[in-house]
């Protein structure tokens, strides 16, 4: 079992916490950014979507060079449970009708349907 140092998994916590706001009350959700873009010709959702991916973005580079934060990520190989936990995230997403990350939310925030797009 690996120990993560308190300030990697503060960190780490801090940046999942942001991103689930974002998505939760920003309207970050891939599926209705490109439906936006598509049906309405407007790029708000999408661009509310690159900002927070630009906050993480910073965040990590902050971590990695003040804090010797290591960015590399392992190496895992695609096997059968990767490949069901996929079909089995797609499905759950489809059934929500919305996308992983907005499904995710969902269940976090104990709603349960987070359909943003609609």
């Amino acid at each position: 079992m690996v120990t993560l140092p308190f300030p990697i998994v503060a960190l780490t916590s801090l940046m999942v916490g942001i991103f689930g706001f974002a998505i939760v009350r920003g309207g970050v959700c891939t599926l209705a950014a490109i439906e936006e873009v598509a049906l309405n010709n407007s790029w708000t959702r999408l661009r509310a979507f690159a900002e927070t991916w630009m906050w993480v973005v910073g965040v990590f580079l902050i971590a990695h060079l003040g804090f010797g934060f290591d960015l590399k990520s392992a190496n895992y190989e695609v096997g059968l449970s990767t490949i069901a936990g996929a079909v089995l995230l797609a499905l759950g997403a489809y059934i929500n009708q919305a996308c992983p990350f907005g499904s995710i939310a969902g269940i976090g925030s104990g709603t349960g349907h987070t359909s943003q797009h609609r």
